[in-house]
């Protein structure tokens, strides 16, 4: 019997029928052993939903992963969200024109990277888009004149950014009105 488990004399469809048993065995052992389910979680943040799905082998685990990756997105959140007087963004846009303002290691990768998309796209990623988003008011239904929106087009330019990482510094040229 054991000759007939000798791959040197064992045929070629007996070598695929003992590979296949041994690839199944492998996997029903390796599956039984972690279960893994899918878990999912939505939350407010950053003026939206953020729903995060996560594949875990208990609930504790996904309850961890889901909570660190909220928890990262609130402080990115507190660092760059626009509409927070709070956030290192609001304090460069606040001394636009006049001073550079000390910002955070992530605040300065993000902004980095924004310039960067801003020049691979040829400028049709634009960050300092702030000054119009400003004067518009979804909710109310407010579109602003076009001579409105022309007046503040002079101050949507991303090469207008100065970034001096050694003092990890962000400046924007033009003052906003």
């Amino acid at each position: 019997m054991y000759d007939e488990m000798d791959p040197v004399k064992m045929g070629r469809r007996q070598k695929i029928a003992l590979l296949s048993l041994i690839l199944l065995m492998s996997l029903v052992f390796s599956c039984a052993q972690t279960r893994q389910s899918v878990y999912r979680k939505n939350k407010p943040l950053m003026d939206t939903i953020v729903a995060i799905t996560v594949v875990a082998d208990s609930g504790q685990n996904a309850e961890k992963a889901i909570e660190d990756a909220f928890s990262t997105i609130e402080r990115f959140g507190d660092l760059i969200n626009f509409f927070s007087d709070k956030s290192e963004l609001s304090l460069i846009n606040r001394n636009s024109g006049i001073r550079e303002v000390k910002v955070s290691p992530d605040t300065l990768g993000v902004i980095e990277r924004a310039i960067y998309i801003s020049e691979m796209s040829g400028g049709a990623f634009d960050p300092t888009i702030g000054p119009e988003i400003k004067m518009w008011d979804f909710f109310k239904k407010i579109r602003p004149s076009d001579s409105d929106i022309k007046k503040k087009l002079s101050l949507v330019n991303y090469r207008d950014i100065v970034i001096d990482r050694d003092k990890s510094t962000v400046f924007l040229r033009k003052k906003a009105c």
